[in-house]
């Protein structure tokens, strides 16, 4: 049975492991470089980078738009809701005279 005469890190000195490591390293950063470069040149890989950006930004728009309005309608709800409650305490409390006096004095601007 043959056994892997490879070297390998434990096999390397000091000098050699520290210029593996820089030869390495410029070569992983000049790859990434060389890649970059050709994706900003590369005029089809920008529309479509481009192109989902802007899908994206109106998605987020329209949820935001969603949002805002169903906040609105909720808050229009919220104030009919006291609104009526209020009513109903007044007629529970004075009848009809007390919710006459609340609505002519809302409308009228307060007591005057």
């Amino acid at each position: 049975m043959a056994t892997d005469q490879r070297p390998t890190a434990a096999h390397l000195s000091e000098p050699a492991l520290a210029e593996l490591h820089d030869v390495t390293k410029e070569a992983v950063q000049s790859g990434i470089r060389e890649g970059i470069k050709a994706a900003i040149n590369d005029d089809e890989l920008i529309e479509a980078f481009w192109s989902k950006g802007i899908q994206v930004a109106k998605r987020q728009a329209k949820m935001q738009a969603g949002t805002m309005l169903f906040d609105s309608v909720g808050g229009f709800f919220q104030s009919i809701g006291k609104f009526i409650a209020i009513g109903m305490i007044a007629y529970y409390f004075g009848g009809w005279d007390l919710m006459a006096s609340i609505i002519k004095g809302f409308f009228a601007g307060g007591p005057k």
